[in-house]
């Protein structure tokens, strides 16, 4: 690939971290300072490596708990602590452990447990544990036998999981017709909705306003088509709202696949109009990436679901593995949390063909464009493995490559000053599996991720200058 102007500096860590029995790898950046690293295995205790600035390994501490089998494990990053939630099929209760930058650990569980009861939230009923400025905030749904309303709880809780304020929202649902696909809360102040309805034959955005229960909204329908993969991106500068979503056709032997984009505005009006774009999944194309500039971050769409891949993989709630820096302004929840384990590499013998990589100005028109085929024998880029994040404003987005002899490789996209795409390589060590799920942005120019070497396990710092 091309490169570009910007100079990247890569730092690794001192001393790796050996990984006796690993069936999760998790990783926080930044908690007072510190990075820490943590292996959890069924039936084990987790152990947690703390690194410093410098990436140098300060402590390795066991954690006083151990993980039972069929474990759920869910981390929520504060400033200066983090809470680790972990629930299990064997059990109706919670361990939370609240984790602060030197490693020392507090027992939350009666706390928390005692927050469910009193909210009637039952066993493995689920809820989104979000971040905000003023700590925890619990995101469920309540009453599910009534077809025609879906009731949103938003609980807000302290450093200590005390109830701190409860906000309800009640709006329009068809449980019969409709599927909620995401959930959006903007400046505090709004709850914004995507829905498909008919079977996915129709999509809609709804727009709430939190402080009088007023809903305006707009549908979509394209006769013969099913939309998938919806994607809600909202720029605070002009309160616009770009949402996105893939189409299909129905009724065919052969499917067809186009990318559907519009604009609106804060009354949902449009203001750029419906755009589809129908040669995105030709010559063999079965990933694209997607930039509007000044507007979106990167969304990808693929028009063919692998096994192991989720139906939802483009609602941006369920983003695990997109990384952006934590807006309070913004909160992002999935209907369905996804259960976290280690991550899966993509298989090596089932590579997309080809991907594609497209900027588009703010009326939707393609400014830079460029399709990459994947040779398997040479060259792949892996869509799998990627993450996003936003720096100075700009955005950028990291994929994973494999080159010969199962080389590994790192890919950087960004915009340049003339409306192009830039690709450069990242010169990482090539004999390493990088968990980009796992990115972490901890400055205003510099991410860490984590790196998987059979046994070992490290950090790598890039700084974009």
């Amino acid at each position: 690939m091309s490169a570009v102007a910007q100079h990247l500096n890569i730092n690794y860590s001192r001393e790796e971290a050996y990984l006796e029995i690993s069936d999760k790898l998790e990783f926080v950046g930044n908690i007072s300072g510190s990075h820490h690293l943590i292996n959890f295995a069924k039936n084990e205790r987790p152990v947690l490596f703390i690194y410093d600035k410098a990436l140098e390994l300060q402590n390795k501490i066991i954690l006083p708990f151990i993980i039972p089998e069929r474990a759920d494990i869910r981390m929520v990053p504060f400033t200066n602590y983090y809470l680790l939630f972990i629930s299990s099929w064997y059990s109706a209760q919670y361990m939370v452990w609240k984790i602060d930058g030197a490693g020392n650990s507090t027992d939350l569980s009666d706390e928390f447990n005692l927050l469910l009861k009193q909210q009637h939230i039952k066993p493995r009923q689920d809820f989104q544990l979000l971040h905000t400025e003023k700590g925890l905030l619990l995101w469920y749904h309540t009453n599910p036998e009534n077809i025609e309303k879906n009731t949103l709880i938003m609980l807000q809780a302290d450093s200590i999981l005390q109830p701190v304020n409860i906000r309800k929202v009640v709006y329009d649902f068809n449980r019969d017709e409709e599927q909620v696909r995401q959930e959006i809360m903007i400046e505090g102040k709004y709850l914004l909705v995507v829905k498909t309805t008919r079977s996915n034959s129709g999509l809609e955005l709804m727009k709430l306003d939190l402080s009088t229960g007023l809903a305006i909204k707009n549908t979509f329908y394209i006769a013969g088509f099913v939309y998938s993969q919806p994607n809600v991106n909202y720029d605070k500068k002009d309160s616009s709202i770009t949402l996105t979503a893939m189409l299909s056709d129905i009724g065919k032997f052969s499917a067809k696949f186009y990318v559907f984009l519009c604009r609106l505005n804060s009354e949902l009006a449009e203001q750029t109009p419906v755009t589809l774009f129908k040669k995105q999944f030709t010559k063999s194309t079965s990933t694209n990436f997607v930039l509007v500039n000044h507007a979106t971050q990167w969304i990808k769409f693929r028009s063919n679901f692998k096994s192991n891949d989720n139906g939802n993989l483009g609602n941006i709630g369920l983003y695990q593995d997109y990384i952006a820096p934590i807006d309070s302004n913004r909160l992002l929840s999935n209907i369905r949390p996804v259960t976290t384990t280690m991550e899966r590499l993509t298989d090596w013998d089932e590579q997309d063909p080809g991907i594609r990589f497209s900027l588009l100005n703010k009326n939707f028109t393609i400014v830079n464009e460029k399709r990459v085929a994947n040779t398997k024998d040479a060259y792949t880029i892996r869509p799998e493995q990627f993450c996003r994040f936003t720096m100075n404003g700009k955005e950028f987005m990291i994929v994973g490559q494999r080159f010969r002899r199962r080389l590994n490789g790192l890919l950087l996209v960004s915009t340049a000053a003339d409306d192009k795409l830039d690709y450069k390589d990242i010169r990482v060590v090539e004999r390493r599996d990088y968990v980009l799920s796992k990115t972490r942005v901890i400055a205003p120019n510099t991410i860490i991720m984590p790196y998987l070497r059979k046994r070992m396990a490290g950090l790598v710092k890039i700084s974009i200058e």
